[in-house]
């Protein structure tokens, strides 16, 4: 056959070949366009590609600009592999980095005799990967990572594939940016909410103070400002005194309570999450394991108590007593701890 554009004679074989090149294109065109997560983009890929690169790996390690590491983000693998998604590697240590920095696609035809990247290597072996190719992964505006390919035979890729292996990089490196950029935009957006929510609660909070003159009256609307934000079952308003070092439940907001704690309990500073907030002058957050450490452990177990938010009221310098927060259920509070850190309903 003459090609019309070069004048030189293809063979038959060359045209089946550009032409299932051309088509795995198209078909990952079509999987970029169907898929915006990153993990279901791989499995499709490792779905349509290995009709013309051969592959039992396929993977996409992302450099990481603040730890200075290559992360593997994703990984199409035997249900048998021990490589799992987020294994770290130095950037000179992994043959994802050398790619990274090189802007060079890789190629170890025998992993037996690799000895550039032991780490890795062990792991490779450890799953039977004897070959593998890596290739970047690069936009126009900056370098994401590479996307790699192994196998479980000693081989060398010939250069069609090597060729096709680079244009699906390319436009994979694109689905990737966008991917990463559509995440980021998420994550702001999220922080952007959270932000508007802490100061809608900060402002309702400092309205209840000035309007609440009883105690239970500012509890009970502290704790219903805080549970849109901070889910909990619990609340009590404990006050210090000083002479007899001691804190004492005075507003207490437990619909769930079996009679363990009342209004009037008196709390002793020492061996309590109470006093240790107060002493601190820091927010404790408290799991069920933490509570066992405390005297006051049989109550709120028995309460049936799980978590918790203790924090210091402090005025001036001076400790007024403690605000708690408390959950039925196995939280730490620990997402929640910035709404926690802006509520002190006594000055």
């Amino acid at each position: 056959m003459l090609d019309a554009v070069n004048g030189q004679i293809v063979r038959p074989q060359e045209v089946d070949l550009l032409n299932s090149q051309y088509q795995a294109v198209l078909a990952i065109s079509e999987a970029i366009a169907a898929h915006r997560d990153l993990n279901a983009l791989f499995h499709d890929l490792a779905q349509r590609l290995p009709r013309i690169v051969p592959f039992d790996f396929i993977n996409l390690v992302l450099h990481d600009p603040t730890r200075e590491v290559m992360r593997l983000h994703t990984l199409v693998a035997p249900e048998t592999s021990t490589i799992r998604p987020g294994l770290e590697l130095p950037i000179d240590e992994s043959p994802a980095g050398l790619v990274w920095k090189s802007q060079q696609p890789l190629m170890v035809e025998d992993v037996a005799v690799e000895s550039r990247f032991p780490r890795l290597t062990s792991l490779l072996r450890e799953n039977g990967v004897q070959s593998y190719c890596v290739v970047p992964l690069t936009t126009a505006l900056r370098r994401l990572g590479t996307m790699g390919f192994g196998s479980l035979q000693r081989k060398g890729y010939p250069k069609a594939a090597f060729d096709i292996m680079q244009q699906v990089a390319k436009q994979v490196a694109v689905a990737v940016d966008n991917t990463l950029n559509f995440e980021q935009a998420q994550s702001v957006q999220k922080q952007l909410k959270e932000e508007h929510d802490r100061l809608r609660l900060l402002l309702d909070v400092n309205n209840t103070i000035v309007s609440a003159l009883d105690l239970r009256e500012l509890l009970n609307a502290v704790s219903t400002s805080l549970r849109r934000l901070v889910p909990h079952e619990y609340a009590s308003l404990s006050l210090y005194d000083a002479e007899t070092q001691r804190l004492q439940i005075h507003a207490l907001d437990f619909p769930a309570s079996k009679g363990l704690i009342q209004e009037g309990l008196w709390i002793p500073v020492e061996g309590t999450p109470h006093g240790r907030a107060l002493t601190s002058r820091q927010p404790l957050f408290v799991t069920l394991q933490d509570i066992e450490q405390f005297d006051l452990a049989p109550r709120i177990r028995a309460e049936g108590l799980k978590s918790g938010c203790f924090l210091p009221l402090i005025s001036h310098g001076r400790p007024l007593g403690t605000l708690v927060v408390a959950s039925l259920q196995e939280e730490t509070f620990l997402k929640k701890m910035r709404i926690c850190f802006i509520t002190s309903p006594i000055r």
